[in-house]
């Protein structure tokens, strides 16, 4: 597999299959749980870093909060602005087109997400670095959630399935 699969994996098919499982109240609920997590007032400034195609990300801009959207995947950020005008949100949500370990945002945010396993893609040592530059945009006191998958659990099914697990399903037309 390419080391580098993330750039060309969020296309038109990651979409179209996982935006069946992500349906609105999902979204709304998740980002209710990010606003709550990050405890952050209302105008606060967030970055929503692996923001796909903005599914949270419009959620807090209603809630009148000013979000930075930042993906590489320019496939669903064509996605986010259309959401993002659809939700009546462009004046509160910023969308960017950037590498994650490339990011360099200096105290400007007094909060930040990564949410759906965006996190963890790259070495160790990129990794490593990402959380630095996220650290670096937060300014002092600055709260940040990442969701991550639990790792008891990935394990528990990797040894319960001998490591292989076929799973077949349908989404959409898929």
């Amino acid at each position: 597999m390419d080391d580098e699969w993330y750039r060309d994996f969020f296309d038109e098919l990651y979409y179209e299959t996982y935006r069946h499982f992500q349906h609105e109240d999902k979204n709304r609920l998740e980002a209710e749980f990010i606003r709550s997590s990050l405890g952050l007032p209302e105008g606060s400034r967030i970055l929503d870093l692996g923001c796909g195609y903005a599914r949270h990300a419009i959620y807090p801009a209603k809630m009148g909060y000013r979000v930075m959207c930042v993906d590489i995947s320019e496939y669903l950020l064509s996605v986010a602005r259309s959401r993002v005008r659809g939700f009546g949100v462009v004046d509160r949500v910023e969308i960017v087109a950037r590498d994650m370990r490339e990011i360099d945002y200096r105290e400007e945010f007094d909060g930040a997400y990564m949410f759906f396993t965006t996190f963890g893609y790259f070495s160790d040592r990129e990794n490593i670095e990402v959380i630095n530059k996220l650290s670096r945009a937060l300014k002092s006191g600055g709260r940040v959630l990442i969701d991550l998958w639990n790792p008891a659990r990935t394990m528990h099914i990797a040894f319960e399935y001998g490591g292989r697990v076929n799973r077949w399903f349908e989404a959409g037309d898929i």
